[in-house]
C-alpha cells in the first residue's frame, strides 16, 4: 500500500526555496571572509611610558629672591659736657617769719608807645577817595597851580606826567612819587603840586572805616602858541 503525504505535510515543494536560501547564507560568508581585517593589537602601548628628550640647553628656572631692606636706625648724640659749676651761695631759711611783715613789690610801668604799623593801601575801595568839590575841582586846583617849567618850554616839552600818591586815612596827601615822566622839570613840579593838595574825603571800606588808598594822576603839560 502506498503512503500518501498530505499536502500541508509535504515539503518537497520547499526545496528550491531552501536551496537558494543556503546558496546566499554561503555567498555571505564568503563574502565576510574577503572582507574581515585584522587590527594591531595596541594594548600593550597603553602601559609603555612616553620619554621625553630634555634638552640639556634650557636654562633652569631660577626663584627671585625678596629684596632685603636694610633698616636704618636713628641715633641721637647726646653731647654731654662736663660742666664743673661750684655753688658758693648759700640758701637760708627764715624759720620764723614775722606775721605782720608786708612783701611790697613795684612794678615799673611800660610808657613807650607801641609802634603802629600803617597798613599797605589798596588800589580800589568800596569807597574811593574824593578830592574836595570832586573830579572838576581838581582839574582846576592843577592848572591854577601848576607852572610851566622854563627849560620844558624853552626846549618846547610836553606830555603827560604819571604821579602816584597814597590818600592817607585822613584825607592827607603823602608818598607822591613819578610812574613815568617826560624831564625838563614837568616831574617835579608835578609832584609839587600833589604834595600841595589839601586833603581829601578818605577812602572807606565795607565797614566805611577810613582806609589808605593808592591814586594815580596823570597830569598834563601842553604849549600854547
Amino acid at each position: 500500500m502506498e503512503t500518501k503525504k498530505k499536502n500541508s505535510k509535504n515539503m518537497e515543494k520547499f526545496k528550491t526555496l531552501f536551496f537558494q536560501t543556503g546558496l546566499l547564507v554561503s555567498l555571505f560568508v564568503v563574502l565576510a571572509a574577503f572582507e574581515w581585517k585584522k587590527y594591531d593589537n595596541n594594548d600593550s602601548n597603553l602601559y609603555q611610558t612616553t620619554f621625553v628628550p630634555i634638552d640639556d640647553e634650557i636654562a633652569p628656572i631660577t626663584k627671585e629672591e625678596p629684596i632685603k631692606t636694610k633698616v636704618i636706625q636713628t641715633t641721637t648724640i647726646l653731647d654731654i659736657k662736663n660742666d664743673d659749676v661750684v655753688v658758693t651761695d648759700t640758701l637760708v631759711f627764715d624759720t620764723n617769719p614775722s606775721i605782720n611783715q608786708v612783701v611790697v613789690t613795684h612794678i615799673n610801668k611800660d610808657t613807650t608807645e607801641p609802634v603802629i604799623i600803617d597798613p599797605a593801601p589798596v588800589l580800589i575801595a568800596p569807597i574811593m577817595p574824593e578830592f574836595p568839590g570832586g573830579t572838576e575841582a581838581l582839574y582846576t586846583f592843577l592848572a591854577e597851580n601848576i607852572k610851566y617849567p622854563q627849560v620844558a618850554r624853552e626846549s618846547h616839552i610836553q606830555g603827560i606826567v604819571f604821579v602816584t600818591f597814597v590818600i592817607e586815612q585822613d584825607g592827607t596827601v603823602s608818598n607822591a612819587t613819578i610812574l613815568r615822566g617826560i624831564g625838563g622839570g614837568c616831574d617835579n613840579e608835578a609832584v609839587r603840586v600833589v604834595e600841595k593838595m589839601p586833603k581829601w574825603s578818605p577812602g572807606k571800606n565795607s565797614l566805611g572805616r577810613p582806609i589808605r588808598v593808592q591814586m594815580n594822576l596823570p597830569v598834563k603839560f601842553v604849549l600854547q602858541s
